[in-house]
């Protein structure tokens, strides 16, 4: 495995920040050197750049997919693919861009989604809901196994996490 890019889905409102949460407290811990780590604000289509020429790449999104908030989900890229059911909680979304992407044969080999259920009910749109917050660790510990299982490499100092903004 030459290349994984993991990317923290968002934007800076209430529970859509958790994609950023997740992979700013994955550049605390040992990473394979293979590993880059990015934020992006709402990509929509344009999330279809940072996945072209990646051998492997993880999404890290808040999900509006009607499960219990906090809970957290691994999904594959067949998942990612089929799974109409799960949605981001954008409006060109993570899976239309990943359909767009299989369409036009963009998409990555390994491909996966950890997601964070958002809490319905949130009220703040600086922090994070107390559920969301508190499963953080348990998506950090997905992504990080997931890591282990896709890279060979071996661990280096954490990557910086460039922030990028795309709006649509």
């Amino acid at each position: 495995m030459n290349s994984i890019r993991v990317i923290g889905v968002g934007s800076p409102s209430g529970d859509d920040q958790v994609g950023w949460h997740v992979v700013r407290s994955l550049a605390h811990q040992p990473l394979p050197s293979t590993v880059t780590l990015l934020e992006l604000d709402r990509p929509g289509a344009s999330l279809l750049r940072y996945l072209e020429g990646m051998d492997a790449v993880v999404l890290v999104d808040a999900l509006r997919a009607g499960f219990e908030a906090g809970s957290v989900l691994s999904l594959t890229r067949e998942d990612l693919l089929t799974e109409s059911r799960i949605w981001s909680s954008h409006q060109l979304g993570v899976a239309e861009a990943l359909a767009l992407g299989e369409a036009l044969d963009l998409l990555p080999t390994r491909l996966a989604l950890i997601g964070i259920e958002a809490d319905p009910s949130q009220t703040s749109l600086k922090q994070l809901s107390l559920p969301v917050q508190a499963a953080i660790p348990q998506a950090v510990a997905k992504l990080s196994s997931l890591l282990a299982e896709w890279s060979q490499a071996t661990s280096s100092p954490s990557p910086t996490i460039p922030v990028l903004t795309d709006r649509q």
